[in-house]
């Protein structure tokens, strides 16, 4: 996460991304916490410098996963949507899992996985190892809230799957 007070993310009727991310976060990093999974936040860091942090520090085992939410209002809160590098297959196969629990869960039908195509999708294209950006629903007035918690806990739930 950036600086809330200078990179807002999406702004959508005085509801600023990087507020509901920072929620979403620390639920995420409770119900982690709560299953023994290691992690680590990543917070105050440029883009190249997060980059070239995962790049020289992770290993195999691990994953990168950068979050954010949709800006526009929606019908349907529940959608998720993951990019991934056009070219890694094991990206992919994480998403695929994601989007299941998800899927499971009542997220929106509407839900995608789509490769990245735009050069500034960096996160998943320069880092060397499986990495995706989630989007977890739109930002709106009530369904904010109430959404925190089903997309941290729903998140987590791959971890009970998967061995990292």
């Amino acid at each position: 996460m950036n600086d809330p007070n200078s990179d807002t993310g999406a702004v959508y009727k005085n509801i600023r991304e990087v507020d509901e991310i920072f929620e979403i976060t620390k639920i995420i990093s409770r119900e982690l916490t709560a299953m023994g999974v290691g992690y680590t936040l990543l917070e105050d860091m440029s883009l190249k410098d997060t980059i070239r942090y995962l790049n020289t520090r992770m290993t195999k085992a691990d994953i990168a996963i950068e979050i954010h939410k949709d800006s526009f209002d929606a019908k349907d809160s529940k959608r998720v949507g993951m990019y991934i590098d056009i070219e890694g297959k094991s990206s992919r196969q994480l998403s695929d899992e994601f989007l299941k629990v998800f899927l499971s869960s009542g997220a929106s039908k509407d839900s995608w996985i789509r490769p990245h195509t735009l050069r500034n999708l960096a996160f998943v294209k320069d880092i060397r190892f499986p990495s995706l950006i989630a989007e977890f629903g739109h930002l709106q007035d009530e369904t904010c809230i109430s959404d925190r918690e089903y997309y941290g806990v729903n998140f987590c739930k791959i971890f009970q799957k998967i061995k990292i």
